[in-house]
């Protein structure tokens, strides 16, 4: 498209922040008591043609519903420039409207305070006209900042509905005025820029290549982001054949910057886009590809650094050095906080040290068990023997060596007994009583 469109400020409707309100009845059904009413909000957004000298729909404007940060309905124009919103009850939104490019318009809309005998309807649904117009750089866009109006119910007898809030409305009364002044002054540029796309589309069929660059550009630098401005200077730059072999130069360095970054020769790839660079300063392209680059080679340091400490880490752990192994992946998960395999690795190598110990406990009390039992200290050695059973109780050693100790000690106690009671025999037999000894023989 060949020119871009502000809201016409002189239209013979009233025109009230750049809202036309045409209220309109919707039936809603009556019913006993408070219910959850709904609030229908419609419109249509246009834009001033200034080459048709009226206003046109604007499709493809992104119409929301906000409460406080919270998106609650989303919804676009259609081809026509309309949109519809049921607003929820008691609440209170911002109804924000706008299209990449255009300004953006916002309206407060309060659903709060209706009696509960009016909750059931029925309520005006409120049909707006919004006008917008695209963003041209060096104005003051700040009075948008705030909503441009604000929905209330109003519950005056001569309403009883939803209306403008008026003590809104006269609050930002200059803000509205700075609004019409802004309009304006955008309606003035695109004036200027209509004016230049006019002069050089004239010279450009004059086939004045240059003559018409000239006002392509002074067009582009109204409105930067244009597109058609921007094609003609390039169809120009083509018919004045200045274009082919300094793209060919600028599109070569940039190819073989791509080929060199895929391969990850990422300082390489960076001479080439800077090469392109220097080609073409006003091009995003490039300092954005040298940004990579450095991101690039950053990041392959860090992962070495990972990698480095992973491989060390992985050593020390093969060769059971816990300790060192647990180092260096704490090491490598400083570097990589997301990455699950050192911490991983950090509780194998804690459950290998806790193993450890136990084991080492296991093995000294068997050790102390086995001195003991040698020594034929059974009490001693069983003691130790239930220690070592006690760490690792699936062994079946311990528990054999505990049930050896409890047999030797009966062997022991029934050996003693027996020496006693020969010994007493042997004594009532020295001194002639051998009843008595008798009695202790047999016992023996």
């Amino acid at each position: 498209m060949k020119g871009t469109f502000l809201s016409n400020i002189s239209k013979q409707s009233i025109l009230f922040l750049f809202l036309l309100i045409i209220p309109a009845v919707r039936a809603v059904a009556q019913a006993p008591g408070r219910v959850d009413f709904e609030f229908i909000f419609t419109g249509k957004v246009t834009e001033f043609d200034e080459k048709k000298g009226k206003d046109i729909p604007v499709d493809a404007c992104v119409v929301n519903l906000y409460k406080g940060s919270t998106l609650v309905i989303p919804s676009s124009t259609s081809s026509n420039g309309k949109f519809k919103v049921v607003v929820p009850h008691d609440g209170d939104y911002i109804l924000q409207i706008t299209k990449p490019g255009y300004i953006t318009k916002r309206i407060a809309i309060n659903t709060f305070n209706v009696p509960d005998d009016r909750t059931g309807g029925p309520f005006a649904t409120f049909e707006v006209d919004i006008d917008l117009f695209k963003l041209f750089p060096g104005l003051d866009y700040s009075v948008l900042n705030n909503p441009v109006a604000r929905i209330i119910y109003n519950p005056a007898p001569a309403v009883d509905d939803f209306d403008y809030d008026k003590i809104y409305t006269a609050q930002i009364q200059s803000q509205l005025d700075l609004l019409k002044e802004l309009a304006r002054q955008a309606r003035e540029k695109l004036r200027l820029y209509q004016a230049a796309i006019d002069a050089a589309d004239k010279l450009f069929n004059a086939s004045n290549w240059q003559g018409a660059k000239d006002q392509y550009n002074v067009a582009l630098g109204i409105l930067p982001n244009e597109v058609y401005p921007k094609d003609q200077i390039a169809k120009c730059d083509a018919k004045m054949g200045a274009v082919g072999a300094e793209k060919k130069k600028y599109d070569d360095a940039m190819a073989a910057g791509n080929a060199l970054f895929d391969q990850k020769k990422y300082a390489e790839a960076k001479s080439k886009f800077q090469e392109a660079q220097t080609m073409r300063p006003a091009e995003l392209l490039p300092p954005q590809r040298i940004k990579a680059c450095d991101d690039a080679i950053a990041g392959a340091a860090k992962e070495k650094q990972y990698t480095d400490a992973i491989a060390d880490a992985d050593a020390k752990f093969a060769a059971k050095d816990y300790v060192g192994a647990k180092v260096k992946y704490t090491e490598a998960s400083g570097m990589k906080p997301t990455e699950q395999y050192p911490k991983d690795k950090i509780k194998a190598c804690d459950d290998a040290l806790g193993a450890a110990a136990k084991e080492k406990q296991y093995t000294d009390a068997i050790a102390a068990a086995d001195v003991k039992f040698a020594a034929k200290d059974y009490t001693g050695a069983r003691a130790k023997y239930v220690e070592a059973s006690g760490i690792k109780p699936a062994e079946q050693y311990p528990k054999d060596k505990i049930k050896a100790c409890d047999d030797l000690m009966g062997a022991e106690a029934k050996d003693k007994q027996y020496a006693d009671a020969i010994a007493d025999a042997d004594k009532k037999f020295d001194s002639k009583d051998f009843t008595g000894a008798k009695t202790k023989y047999v016992e023996a």
